[in-house]
């Protein structure tokens, strides 16, 4: 295995744990008898799988799109 390979894979693993731990504070704000006395778990939620969105957009942006294009997006956001 080369190095893009263990890199692709390890961000795979990294965006299913968080969002099995977003789906887990998702699963205990649904089932709490009363959900008002924990707002915290739903934010958590949200945060997590956002994170999970933001590696996956990321990794498929890199794989699809040019490398030319893909590093003046980089360049621009750094700008920024």
């Amino acid at each position: 295995m080369n190095k893009d390979t263990v890199l692709l894979l390890t961000t795979i693993v990294i965006a299913l744990i968080l969002i099995n731990i977003g789906g887990m504070f998702f699963d205990i704000h649904n089932n709490l008898p009363y959900k008002y006395n924990e707002p915290i778990y739903w934010p958590l939620a949200i945060g997590f799988s956002s994170a999970c969105v933001i590696l996956i957009f990321r990794l498929i942006l890199r794989t699809i799109l040019p490398s030319f294009i893909y590093l003046n997006m980089k360049d621009i956001n750094e700008y920024n």
